[in-house]
């Protein structure tokens, strides 16, 4: 019986730490993805802040045409990008 003293405290240790190890996981892709996101969008608004005004209001329909046609190829109720993508035979 007095080792049963011991079991929960040491599987509720062990839970704790695998929770833990996971939230880190998480942690450290969520970092790395928004860091190279915002290593991306300061690298093209670089590229496209030497362009006239005119020519980024240009741009601005043609990634809402483009953003609209790859939701509509898409299948209803799924996000499978990868598939939208090779509709358009963009990967």
């Amino acid at each position: 019986m007095n080792q049963m003293k011991y079991i929960e405290p040491a599987v509720m240790f062990i839970t704790m730490i695998v929770y833990v190890a996971i939230a880190v996981l998480i942690g450290i892709v969520a970092g790395t993805t928004v860091g190279l996101f915002l290593k991306s969008l300061n690298f093209l608004s670089g590229k496209t802040g030497a362009l006239p005004v005119p020519y980024k209001m240009l741009l601005l329909p043609v990634g809402g045409l483009l953003n609209g046609l790859l939701l509509y190829k898409m299948k209803p109720g799924a996000l499978y990008i990868k598939e939208a993508c090779q509709v358009f035979r963009l990967s």
